[in-house]
């Protein structure tokens, strides 16, 4: 009732306003969960995850009981700088002992015992490059004489004591989803003579 005593028109809605809202409200979520899903989902989306392995080996040999002290190189980034969880996470077979090593050339794996050894090496991660870049990872080696990834490098290694053979390989693994693949491979090989040894580093990479 009015205030005259007279009943006042009903309120019309407008149910065609309230349709509106509520289609631009789920057209918005679903651009919002699309937009989302691209940037999990799409090959080059920085937020989708990628994966890294490494894979470290150095084999000494020797045909005499006395004792050796090989230094030689070590995964390391662009800057060659040596990675810092390979010495403290190595699996060592044989009566060495490893530390790591400050050369004129570059952090190295010093490699101290007798007799013959393997050192191995192995990590696995995943990472998104919204977060990391793939110069932060340890694709490199050091000591090298050339530099960052070139085809033709040499290594240096050093030997005193016993004669010594040392055959060395490191592997990079990077896999960016359906996208690719980046693969490099490093092996030197050589009998060692007391002093620095330079022995050339056979060099394979491979993109897909």
């Amino acid at each position: 009732m009015g205030v005259d005593g007279q009943e006042q028109p009903p309120v019309h809605k407008h149910p065609r306003a309230a349709r509106y809202r509520i289609y631009v409200a789920v057209v918005a979520l679903m651009l919002v969960a699309a937009i989302s899903l691209a940037l999990l989902y799409l090959p080059y989306s920085p937020f989708r995850e990628r994966f890294v392995s490494y894979e470290y080996r150095v084999v000494i040999d020797t045909g005499a009981s006395g004792e050796f002290i090989v230094i030689c190189p070590l995964p390391a980034d662009c800057l060659d700088t040596a990675c810092p969880d390979v010495v403290p996470s190595v699996v060592v077979l044989g009566d060495v002992l490893v530390s790591e090593a400050t050369t004129p050339f570059g952090e190295g794996l010093e490699i101290e015992g007798s007799g013959s050894a393997v050192i191995t090496w192995t990590y696995n991660f995943t990472y998104r490059s919204s977060t990391q870049s793939t110069s932060d990872h340890y694709s490199n080696l050091s000591m090298l004489d050339s530099g960052y990834n070139l085809l033709e490098s040499n290594a240096f290694v050093s030997s005193e004591g016993a004669n010594a053979s040392l055959s060395l390989s490191y592997t990079y693994h990077h896999v960016y989803g359906s996208v690719g693949a980046d693969f490099m491979r490093y092996e030197l090989s050589g009998n060692l003579t007391t002093g620095w040894n330079s022995l050339l580093v056979e060099f394979d990479w491979m993109v897909s």
